[in-house]
Formats: C-alpha cells, sequence, structure tokens
C-alpha cells in the first residue's frame, strides 16, 4: 500500500519556535553556519525580530572577548544571528562595535540586516505614513561634515550602499510584488498575534506642518492645532507601504520639522536613524526601517512596536526570497560534516545522526526554488510504531512548511496492509488492485523460472499467479525451490507446487523445516541477523558461521582456516544455502547480510514462531542469542591463528598489572589482514556487548567469569582499541610505541564504563564481591561513570537497581561538576560533603582509603562533620576513619563540626572518644568553638571529660570570652560559675570578668 501527501499551503506558525534538540539539529550548527546579521537597536526591535523567526536555535558558547548576547535562529534556509544594543547606547559607533564583534565572532557573515524603526521624511513626492517601510539602497551620515564661513554646515559624507547580492535579492523582491500581493501584513498578522502591543494602534496618524512645533509640556498631541495639519488623502488600506531610497543616518535624533525637510532636499532622504551609518563601515548592510514618527517635535512611541513589527516583516519576506533563490554549492553529505566539528566525521553505517540527516534534509528541500522534489518512502512498516509516528510528522511538518512556500515538495510512503499506518492528508492505493501488479507477477515468472517447455510453463505460471494472492516475495521465494527441484532432476513441478503452502508466514514454515545437512547453520543465520549489533558483512558473516561450527566442533579448530582465495561467489552461496534461502546479500555499494524480507523477522518474533521452531530457547531468541553469538565471538578470537597475536601476558585473573611493548607493529599487520580473519573486527568490538546483552544475569556472570580468566583478554582489547582509536578517546593513552598498562579491577571497569556496558558490570560484581576499584592510585571508574553523566554505569556501579533513575541522577548532577579526573579521593569527599551514604560505603569496600586527604590535608571524616553529615561520619568511624586527624590548620573533624555549628555530629565525635585537648594554629580549641555557638550540653560534656578552662589571656582562644561575644549568657556563666578561684587581683580574670558583665 501506498501513501502520500502534500498539504495545502497553510500560514506560517504565529511565532518562531524553539527547536528542541531531538526536532533539530541546531546544537550541531557550527559559528561558520550563520551568513546573516539582523541588528536592533531597542528592546523593541529584538522581540520582533524574534517573533518572525521560523527557528529559534540553542546558545553557542562564545568566547570570553565578546560580551554581546546573540539570539540564534533562522528563516528558511538562511541561518541568523541577532543582536541588540545595550540600553541608552545608541549611534553609529556603539552600531559599528556591535557589527565588529558579531563578525569576529561568526566569521561566515555575508550581510547585515538593520531592522528596526526610523523616523520618516515625508514630502510632496513621498507620501510616507506612520507604519510604512523604508529599504535604505542608499545610506548617508548626514551630520558628517564641516563649518565653513558663515557657520554654514557642508555635509562631506558619502553615499554608501548594501552589497549587491542584497541589491539583486531586492531587485527581485520587487519584481515579484509588482506580479503579486506582499505578504507583509499576513505575515504581521500571523507572527504577532499573540503580541498585543504590537498590534496597530488606535491613535490618529497626524503630519503637522513643519514649521509648527509640538508643545513640550503635553505628552501627545491631543492638544495640538489641528488646522496646523498637512492635508492628505486617506488611504483605503491600512497595509504598509514600502519604500526604496536614501537613508539619512546620524549620531543624533532628528526632532526638528524645519531641519528635516532641509536635509530632505539636500540628501532626497526618507527616514532618519541612528545606526547604519555605523554599519556600512564594518559590513555591507541593508538599513530596513518601519516608519513610527515624522522626525519632528511630535515624535512619541506609540507607533513603534508596530513600525518594528512591519519592519521586520519585510525583513522576514526578503529571507524567504532570498532562500529560495539562492544556489549552494554541491557539497556531498560528507564534506558538510566533516565542515562541522560537533558531528561525526564516520560515515559508516548508520553513525550519522538522525537529526543531523533530518536537518540538513529539510535545509535542502527549503532550498528547491521552483524545482519539484518527490521523496519515496519504502518499508514504513518496518519501523518501530514511534519511529513511523515520528517521521511522518517529520514529512507532515516539512510539506506544511514548504506549501507555504510555494515549494513543490511530495511524499510517497510505501507499506504493506499490516500493521495499519494512518497517514491523514493524501491519497491512498493498493499496490495488489491495481491492473499492473499481476502483469509485474507474470514477467517476473516469465524472466526467472526455468521450465523449457511452453505448455508445461503456462501451466506452473498460472497456478503461481493463482497462490500468490499477489504476494510478490511469495513467488520469489518458490520460484527459487522449484528450479532446484529441476536442476535436482525433480520432474512433476506441478505436484511439488501443490504441496507448497499458500501465505508467507506457512512458506517460510515448510522452508525452515524442511530436512537440512546442518540445521545450526539456519539457527545461527537466524540470530546473527537478529541480533547483531550491525549488519555483518558476507565475508564477516561466512567466518561468523563457521565459529559457530567451532563451537560444535571443537576438534576441528581448522575449521576456520582458508588456504585458498574464497570467491565472493561461494560465500554468497554458501550464506544462501546455510540460511535456506531466507538470507541475501544486498546489492548496493557496502554489501551487507539481511533477510530476503522483513517479513521473515515478523514471521519469527511478532509471530511467535521462533520459539515454535526451536523450543529450547528463549520465546523470542534474545535471551539465548546474545549468549551464543558472545561465544561465536569469543570462539574466533581464541583461535590458534591468533593467538600468536594476542599472547601478550598473565590473565587479568591474576590480579596483575600487565605491560605489553607495541613496538614491533604486529598489532597493526594482523588488525590490517581483513582478508585472513574477516571477521576479527567484529568479534573484538563486540564480543562484550553481547555478553552485556544476555538478560539472565547469573549466565552473564558466569560468562564474564570465564572471559576475566582469559589469558588472551589483554590481546582482544588492544584488538578493540585498535578498531576504535580513530574515533574516540580511549582507555588506553597512546597506542603505537608505547607501554599500555592494563589491571584488572580498575582499568577494566571503567573499559565497561566508557562502553556503555552496565550489565556486565553488574554481573561482575555480583559475582567477584572483592573487585576493587582503585590499585595504585589508577584511573576510577565511579569516577569516570559520574564525569560521563552514565545513570546505568553509577547505577551498577554502586549496586542499585536500574529502576533507582531519580536517586542516581541527584548524585550526578550534584557530583558531575567536581569529579576529579584522577584517582577517587575527590569522589570520597564529595559523596561525604553531600551525605552519599551509599557512594561512601561502596568506594570504601571497593578500595579507597578511607583517610586519604585532599589538597588541603583534609579526610572525608573531616568533610563529613564539617558539612554535618552525622550518618555520613557514623559510617566512616564504622570503617575506621582517625577521628582525630588534623588538616593544615591542626583542624580536627570534632572542630570543624562545631564552627559550623553541627551539634549533632559534634556530640557524636565526643561520645567517641575524641581528643579534646587539641588545639588548632590559633590555639582554639574544641572548648572554645562549643562555648562560641551555645552549645552548652556540649560544653558540659567536655568539662566533664577534663577539658579546662584555660586562661590564656587570648579572646580567641578563651571559652569564656568566646560566649560572651557571642551573647551566649547562660553558658558563659556556666563556665564562670565552673571555674573557682577567679581572682579579683588577676589582670587575665578581671577582663575575662569584665567582658562577661559587659556583654551579660
Amino acid at each position: 500500500m501506498g501513501d502520500s501527501f502534500q498539504d495545502q499551503a497553510k500560514p506560517d506558525s504565529p511565532q518562531g519556535k524553539v527547536a528542541s534538540p531531538d526536532q533539530t539539529a541546531d546544537n550541531r550548527i557550527h559559528f561558520n553556519r550563520y551568513t546573516v546579521a539582523w541588528v536592533c537597536a531597542l528592546h523593541t526591535e529584538l522581540t520582533a525580530a524574534r517573533a518572525v523567526l521560523d527557528e529559534v536555535h540553542n546558545e553557542l558558547v562564545i568566547c570570553e572577548d565578546d560580551k554581546n548576547p546573540y539570539l540564534l535562529g533562522n528563516i528558511g534556509c538562511c541561518n541568523i544571528v541577532v543582536a541588540c544594543l545595550p540600553i541608552h547606547q545608541y549611534g553609529t559607533n556603539n552600531a559599528a562595535t556591535l557589527l565588529t564583534n558579531i563578525t569576529r565572532t561568526f566569521p561566515s557573515i555575508k550581510f547585515g540586516l538593520m531592522v528596526g524603526i526610523g523616523g520618516g521624511a515625508p514630502s510632496a513626492t513621498q507620501d510616507i505614513r506612520l507604519g510604512d517601510i523604508v529599504v535604505g539602497t542608499e545610506v548617508i551620515q548626514y551630520d558628517l561634515g564641516k563649518f565653513v564661513s558663515g557657520r554654514d554646515f557642508q555635509q562631506t559624507g558619502i553615499p554608501k550602499r548594501p552589497s549587491q547580492s542584497l541589491c539583486m535579492a531586492l531587485q527581485h523582491l520587487i519584481a515579484k510584488h509588482e506580479r503579486l500581493p506582499n505578504r507583509i501584513s499576513s505575515a504581521m498578522k500571523e507572527r504577532f498575534q499573540n503580541y498585543p502591543k504590537y498590534c496597530r494602534p488606535k491613535c490618529r496618524d497626524d503630519l503637522f506642518q513643519a514649521t509648527y512645533n509640538h508643545q513640550p509640556s503635553d505628552f501627545d498631541c491631543s492638544r495640538c492645532d489641528l488646522t496646523k495639519l498637512v492635508q492628505r488623502a486617506a488611504r483605503r488600506a491600512t497595509d504598509p507601504w514600502i519604500y526604496y531610497g536614501v537613508v539619512a543616518s546620524g549620531n543624533q535624533v532628528m526632532k526638528d520639522g524645519v531641519t528635516r525637510d532641509r536635509m530632505v532636499q539636500k540628501t532626497r532622504a526618507l527616514c532618519f536613524e541612528m545606526e547604519a551609518a555605523g554599519l556600512m563601515d564594518i559590513l555591507p548592510c541593508l538599513p530596513i526601517r518601519g516608519i513610527c514618527d515624522y522626525s519632528d517635535s511630535h515624535k512619541n512611541k506609540a507607533w513603534q512596536p508596530w513600525a518594528a513589527a512591519s519592519a521586520a516583516a519585510y525583513a522576514r519576506e526578503l529571507l524567504i526570497m532570498m532562500s529560495t533563490t539562492q544556489r549552494h554549492n554541491a557539497n556531498s553529505i560528507e564534506s558538510v560534516v566533516a565542515d562541522d566539528p560537533h558531528l561525526p566525521h564516520d560515515l559508516d553505517g548508520d553513525s550519522l545522526p538522525q537529526e543531523a540527516l533530518k536537518e540538513i534534509f529539510s535545509r535542502a528541500i527549503r532550498s528547491l526554488g521552483q524545482r519539484s522534489f518527490t521523496c519515496f518512502v519504502d518499508a514504513l512498516d518496518e519501523c518501530e510504531d514511534q519511529e513511523v509516528d515520528h517521521m511522518i510528522h517529520f514529512f507532515q511538518q516539512l510539506t506544511t512548511d514548504t506549501s507555504a512556500q510555494a515549494i513543490q515538495f511530495r511524499v510517497c510512503f510505501s507499506h504493506r496492509h499490516y500493521p495499519r499506518i494512518n497517514i491523514g492528508h493524501g491519497v491512498k492505493m493498493t499496490v495488489e488492485n491495481e491492473l499492473g501488479h499481476r502483469t509485474d507477477l507474470s514477467n517476473y515468472i516469465s524472466s526467472r523460472l526455468q521450465v523449457s517447455d511452453p505448455r508445461t510453463f503456462i501451466r506452473i505460471r498460472d497456478k503461481l499467479l493463482a497462490k500468490a494472492d499477489g504476494i510478490f516475495l511469495w513467488v520469489v521465494l518458490v520460484i527459487d525451490i522449484l528450479n532446484k527441484a529441476l536442476k535436482r532432476g525433480e520432474g512433476n513441478l506441478q505436484s511439488k507446487l501443490d504441496v507448497i503452502p499458500t501465505g508467507l508466514s506457512e512458506l517460510f514454515r515448510a522452508i525452515i523445516e524442511r530436512d537440512y545437512e546442518h540445521p545450526a547453520d539456519l539457527l545461527f543465520s537466524i540470530l546473527w541477523i537478529l541480533f547483531a549489533r550491525r549488519p555483518l558483512k558476507p565475508q564477516e558473516f561466512h567466518h561468523a558461521l563457521l565459529a559457530g561450527r567451532a563451537i560444535r566442533e571443537p576438534s576441528s579448530p581448522d575449521i576456520l582456516i582458508h588456504g585458498d582465495f574464497v570467491s565472493s561467489e561461494t560465500i554468497e552461496n554458501f550464506i544462501i544455502s546455510s540460511s535456506k534461502g531466507l538470507a541475501q546479500v544486498t546489492e548496493n555499494r557496502q554489501s551487507q547480510v539481511e533477510f530476503v524480507h522483513e517479513s521473515v523477522r515478523d514471521f519469527l518474533i511478532r509471530d511467535g514462531n521462533f520459539q515454535h521452531l526451536w523450543p529450547d530457547l528463549s520465546p523470542s531468541g534474545k535471551v539465548d542469542g546474545h549468549q551464543m553469538l558472545a561465544k561465536c565471538c569469543i570462539t574466533y578470537l581464541n583461535h590458534p591463528s591468533l593467538l600468536a597475536l594476542f599472547k601478550r601476558g598473565p590473565s587479568l585473573g591474576n590480579r596483575r598489572t600487565v605491560s605489553v611493548n607495541l613496538m614491533d607493529g604486529s598489532i597493526e599487520r594482523y588488525f590490517k589482514d581483513d582478508e585472513r580473519h574477516p571477521f576479527l573486527r567484529y568479534a573484538a568490538e563486540n564480543f562484550l556487548y553481547h555478553a552485556n546483552a544476555i538478560s539472565d544475569i547469573t549466565v552473564r556472570g558466569m560468562l564474564m567469569t570465564t572471559i576475566l580468566a582469559n589469558q588472551y583478554i589483554q590481546g582482544w582489547l588492544e584488538a578493540e582499541h585498535y578498531y576504535r582509536s580513530q574515533s574516540r578517546e580511549d582507555l588506553m593513552d597512546g597506542l603505537y610505541g608505547t607501554t599500555i598498562p592494563f589491571n584488572q579491577s580498575s582499568d577494566l571497569l571503567c573499559y565497561l564504563v566508557y562502553n556503555d556496558l552496565s550489565e556486565l558490570i553488574r554481573a561482575w560484581l555480583i559475582c567477584d564481591p572483592n573487585v576493587k576499584f582503585i590499585v595504585d592510585g589508577r584511573r576510577h571508574p565511579l569516577t569516570e561513570a559520574l564525569k560521563l553523566r552514565d545513570m546505568d554505569a553509577v547505577a551498577a556501579l554502586l549496586g542499585l537497581p536500574s529502576s533507582s533513575n531519580e536517586e542516581v541522577k541527584t548524585m550526578i548532577d550534584t557530583l558531575n561538576p567536581r569529579c576529579n579526573s584522577h584517582g577517587c579521593y575527590e569522589t570520597l569527599n564529595m559523596a561525604s560533603r553531600y551525605g552519599f551514604n551509599v557512594i561512601v560505603d561502596v568506594l570504601i569496600k571497593r578500595g579507597s582509603l578511607v583517610d586519604e586527604r585532599d589538597q588541603k590535608a583534609k579526610t572525608s571524616l573531616m568533610i563529613a562533620s564539617e558539612y554535618g553529615q552525622s550518618d555520613t561520619a557514623d559510617m566512616l568511624l564504622k570503617y575506621g576513619a582517625d577521628i582525630n586527624a588534623r588538616d593544615e590548620n591542626g583542624t580536627t573533624p570534632l572542630m570543624l563540626a562545631l564552627k559550623n555549628g553541627h551539634r549533632r555530629v559534634a556530640m557524636s565525635l565526643v561520645e567517641r572518644y575524641a581528643r579534646i585537648d587539641l588545639k588548632d594554629k590559633d590555639g582554639t580549641s574544641a572548648l572554645v568553638l562549643a562555648a562560641s555557638k551555645g552549645f552548652e550540653d556540649i560544653v558540659c560534656c567536655l568539662i566533664e571529660k577534663g577539658a579546662h578552662v584555660d586562661k590564656c589571656g587570648i579572646r580567641g582562644s578563651d571559652p569564656i570570652l568566646a560566649a560572651s561575644e557571642g551573647e551566649h549568657h547562660s553558658t558563659a556563666k556556666l563556665l564562670m560559675d565552673g571555674t573557682p578561684g577567679l581572682a579579683e587581683d588577676d589582670d587575665e580574670d578581671k577582663t575575662r570578668k569584665q567582658w562577661f558583665w559587659r556583654w551579660f
């Protein structure tokens, strides 16, 4: 069945939409992608600019030298940088500074638009009204000149014009407006319907005589003399008129009718403004001004939003026209992606992000202009339901946008009858009901059926057409069966055709259940197509099946060795025979093995036939399938022809550090030998992937134990590193001419974290509770998982269920910005600070030192005490943390708890016999700190345990003075009463009493 749609032309959405990362690829648009600078002077103009954008892009990180905030977006294919002058900083100089920063930050800017409001200059020949638009085909700085004799001002500014590309675009737009009505008014209505402030004002559009000045004390013109109005004919409509000509630019506001008229006579100006001349010195720009006043003393702000909206609407129409007429260089996708550092450069397989493809495709379609384009999307039924919904939504939105721009773009979807797919709008047709479909089937039979007798051929053909019920694939498969029967000398094809079932499902079952020499090959063929991480190339598939045979025949290790070259035809025949014709080699440039049709997958998985055909395996085959494929990979990696390469040192199970020297270059020579070992790359890259995908954690753990015990795992990971090192940062830094240290517990866990193998982490830690996270200060897996914000890996390392997303997310959000990239003390300290006890517990159990110190010599117990994490402090003490540890200032955990007012932690430390006689570098004791906080219970406890109320004479080290200064009168009195022998004639005691009574 096929569906196509091309929506009727619809108006633009009322306002620019913010394009989220999962809708567009704007996060990947580089600075060089922006080619248009849109400059505003007022916030009103900035709001109008945002309203007319098609999309608003995510912000880019701007260099520190550029302090300007930017609004990024696009109209059609034009990527736009919108910038606004700082408040109250107008004029040509400020505009020039702003544009200089724009062109430095966005080096591909081709031209600029100065879009906003301006003061009109009406004359006898130019009936300019409020809300009209003036487009500056010339810009002149009218206040640039010199005073000559008689105090006359001689203007010396030279007219400047926009760039040639802008002038050509204006010509096209003017010609278009002569043929068709402009869309300024409709765009303003559509884009500003949610902006009531930007509607046409209700006040009158009055033009007073140039010599009649406004009364300075009046806010508006309600009390102005209406007899001084210039008589103008009423317009039939309120649509803005567009004028092209001179824009006069200067650093002063034009606010005098007489001066205005005098400058109009000299310059032929249609409009006055304050920025365009400054821009023209930096980059050829086009000023677009909505008229908000008449450059006289009767200025007011009532018309400014409407004028800003009209100018923005004109700029939008201009950019849409430029989008449809411009011709981009015919860059390939490779060159587009290679030019953008935010997109991956490896275009093999499915590596290009889907959103990037959608963005590239959308921009290409929007630039079609008058050309037509039809897109065919085949096999829609083979996608997941959500993928179908997203695809249909994407194309519907695209056709809506292109219809509005009069672009001839159509889409045709093809899919099977089931599942039902509702397109909505469009023409629908059923292929089987079309007259030409039966003719196509008949022609195919005539070209493929190898029956020489004409009468027999006609009978077989007619019977095939009758039983096929219009299903092309059924005919393809049955003809293959009949041709093979002819080769075997079976003559009665009609009888054979009679027993072949109708319907694809019954036919698939009959094909699979036929007697066959290698039934296990069929199973492995199906498993590889169903569950391989990526489609296999024919040579890879061939060796993958041979690896499956090697599992079943361990006594024949040479099964994978081929002394002679194996032709592509031989491999293809092997694949077809092993899969009983259900698999094929694609004929595209990157040939790969796949089912002859996706209906085979539906038959096996969706219809539940996999369990019926292989009842000893799991229902969908996935549970056992990944286990069997992992064993195939490991069997291949263990092949004797590769052992010389992989034999690098003792097993990682010995818990030793293995050093591998790669100076001899043998690793490169062997890994590049794809003809001898075509399955090596896939096996090395994915043996852990398939092990990770095993759903049974017990089976997964047993397989992980087997992998760890293998003495060649070091070499396997070297192979994986070689194949991937060109495209990502790896666990092992540097390959050639270096020594790669590899430690079982830390480095291998980090490897699993980097490769998103969280289920293997979980299985390994369950099977071996004694696994240490860190040895000899090396890289820490939990720290790396937190850095990567990998929720699954963090949960696995902490032994938390995978469903504990909120708890893990909180940990990641808190600790990620503070993770140290080397060692684990920072992670332990941060977890202690925020009370993440599950992290503290796991870190210490897995090898972290409880008393390891940070740069300020603080331990995790000190940090927990400092931030009042009492439960964390208790846990650390149970693990043997030093209760009397001292940092670089001599401060103890007890002092830190008291200093920061954490009574509960302090009391717990006192009760656990923390030393109370210690003092920091300033001579401050725990008793002084407790007294300063007024913690009477702790003061009493400290005194009971032998703390002395010292007579030091130093206010910072005297508990009585500390309590008095803190206005804790009862605490100070408690200390005074508990200190016998305070002498009246002792200067120190006098001081203490004086302080006490002063504060008391």
